[in-house]
């Protein structure tokens, strides 16, 4: 999957006629590993599940259950606080993996996995940018066709 950037990183789209400022990229999208993937595909869009299964987790985890049949937010948010820490050493390790194998020239991170991108773009050297996404977008320069 190719997604068009140009300068200043905006989105020209495929329609563009603007084609000599753009530059191409392999787009591979870290998400969980249950639907996450399958959306991502979805779309046309290389996935990799590197995060725990969400949905088994909401139905399974009695806290959590509790938390969502009393509407209680704050037990909510601790129980998800407590049980990202606990998967947390995984989960960064097999981004770190993914990361290497897919060499990424630029990083395209949610809030709530900035930090391990973060760590990820700085040990490769590249840049990062926060986007208002619910995953990790790594995106490698491709030779452009236009």
């Amino acid at each position: 999957t190719v997604c068009l950037l140009g300068r200043g990183l905006q989105d020209y789209g495929s329609s563009s006629s603007n084609t000599k400022d753009m530059f191409e990229f392999d787009v591979l999208g870290m998400t969980n590993v249950n639907d996450g993937v399958s959306i991502f595909h979805s779309l046309d869009l290389k996935a990799e599940g590197v995060h725990f299964d969400m949905a088994e987790f909401l139905r399974e985890n009695p806290e959590m259950k509790k938390a969502m049949e009393t509407g209680n937010a704050i037990q909510f948010g601790m129980t998800m606080s407590k049980e990202f820490g606990n998967k947390f050493p995984k989960e960064f390790v097999q981004q770190w993996n993914v990361a290497k194998e897919f060499s990424p020239d630029i990083i395209i991170s949610s809030t709530l996995t900035f930090l391990q991108a973060s760590a990820i773009g700085q040990a490769l050297r590249i840049p990062v940018i926060h986007g208002k996404s619910g995953s990790i977008f790594m995106c490698r320069r491709v030779e452009s066709t236009t």
